[in-house]
């Protein structure tokens, strides 16, 4: 198996600016990549003698790697590239012999909204300490490049993955030193790390993005889930109002409406949970929103995998549908809904016409020229619902002065003890078993504890 290495690095001035190029953030990639001649030639790759190019999001789900060196032959890779004019989420398969051939959110879902900010936004992060947490992730790394758009004073990038800090910083400036305070290795699950960041910092504004997410492991791990999505969640509102941070906005889910997974119970608790312990001191918000496209280890991920590979394309179940919407527009939404953050109130987001998993991979399939796949349905998941919603029994959404974002009411009956939030996360600290923590979040949120429910 033959190895290459790509050997030139070129860097753009700074993240969110044009490149001279291209429209998209351009490094190149220094990791090697063991591909033999074979794949390669099979798979359509194109000889050349060039500087190695890699074109990637700021998070590096996808990239393009075109390798020199001895072996003169391209590697095509899933390519996710965030175009910086018009915010355009474009998608390349792998090895699929279609140089140039691109699949864009709008082509396969049939809907895209570039964020467009009210002068009101502008003014709320403009010149402004903020806070990210999760910021290596998909949503908190586009976080970070929309506040720098918008001006913040400083933005405070925190997540517990050393190497999603390396490659954000990467993209933001063109090199990782990580050597400056904006860059901080911290687990929001750690009280004594998340208050000594707060008392350093003291941000205005906090985005809370940091959260377990990969629904069938949580199920197997309530624990972490309690801990991380829960725990955390209670650490960065009460540190909020304990240290003046004027806005809160906690990032959640529409598996948090009417939930029946681990995931979906424990972002519910933390909906309540942020509301709760912020005392009405700091104007905090929760923003529910579905998938969004080609973040990482998502269904698009899986997908562009298994069809750029021709493997069949995998699903649960063939009438399964999910809300989809594009990271940049969900990101722009929820800098919106900071705005509206009354500490009273959840926000969903517009994401349109539900959309069913067989027809997006047989579209995806479609653009890719690859035409008909194969789809093999493995059965739901326990937690898994046939279909997602954004508002659960009982709850009802009134408009806000946006159009794409709608308002649920905090009833004051709904705010949860602070003790038996409490009790829960000590239980998942202190070893009681999966069982036990997924009988007393059903319990905490009123949920079925079920295998799997529609």
């Amino acid at each position: 198996m033959a190895v290459a290495y790509a050997r030139t690095l070129t860097f753009h001035r700074s993240y969110g600016q044009e490149v001279s190029t291209s429209s998209a953030e351009s490094f190149h990639e220094l990791l090697p990549h063991p591909w033999s001649d074979a794949v390669a030639t099979n798979f359509g790759c194109r000889s050349h003698k060039t500087k190695a190019r890699s074109l990637c999001s700021c998070d590096g789900s996808y990239r393009t790697l075109s390798f020199g060196g001895t072996m003169n032959q391209e590697i095509v890779e899933p390519r996710l590239e965030q175009q910086l004019q018009g915010n355009l989420m474009t998608f390349q398969p792998s090895h699929v012999a279609a140089p140039g051939m691109h699949i864009t959110a709008h082509a396969l879902l049939g809907r895209d909204m570039p964020p467009v900010y009210s002068s009101h936004a502008r003014m709320l992060v403009k010149s402004n300490t903020v806070l990210v947490t999760g910021a290596g992730g998909s949503i908190g790394s586009e976080l970070v490049r929309q506040l720098t758009s918008l001006d913040a004073g400083r933005i405070i990038c925190l997540d517990r993955d050393e190497y999603a800090l390396y490659r954000l910083q990467l993209c933001l400036t063109g090199q990782a030193m990580l050597t400056d305070e904006s860059m901080v290795l911290a687990d929001v699950s750690s009280r004594p790390q998340m208050e000594a960041v707060f008392a350093e910092h003291r941000p205005r504004l906090v985005f809370h993005a940091a959260a377990c997410k990969q629904l069938p492991l949580l199920e197997r791990a309530p624990a972490q889930a309690i801990l991380t999505n829960v725990h955390g969640t209670m650490n960065v509102a009460a540190l909020a109002a304990g240290y003046g941070t004027q806005y809160l906005v906690n990032i959640s889910t529409d598996k948090a409406a009417r939930p029946v997974s681990v995931l979906g119970m424990t972002k519910r608790i933390a909906e309540l949970a942020a509301a709760e312990y912020t005392q009405g001191i700091t104007r905090a918000a929760s923003v529910r929103f579905g998938n969004v496209f080609g973040s990482r280890g998502s269904f698009i991920e899986t997908l562009a995998h298994q069809v750029g590979a021709r493997l069949p394309v995998t699903i649960t179940h063939p009438e399964m549908t999910r809300f989809f919407m594009t990271i940049p527009q969900a990101v722009g939404l929820v800098i919106e809904a900071a705005v509206m953050a009354d500490g009273k109130s959840i926000f969903t987001l517009d994401m349109g016409e539900s959309h069913n998993i067989v027809n997006i991979a047989r579209r995806y399939a479609l653009l890719a020229g690859l035409g008909e796949p194969e789809i093999i349905c493995t059965g739901r998941r326990a937690g898994e619902k046939l279909d997602e919603e954004l508002t659960g029994p009982g709850e009802t959404c009134r408009p806000t002065a946006h159009p794409s974002i709608t308002a649920i009411p905090v009833e004051p009956g709904e705010q949860m003890h602070r003790l038996a939030i409490q009790s829960l996360v000590h239980a998942a600290s202190h070893g009681a078993s999966p069982h036990r923590l997924r009988e007393a979040l059903a319990q905490l949120t009123g949920a079925a504890c079920v295998e799997a429910s529609r």
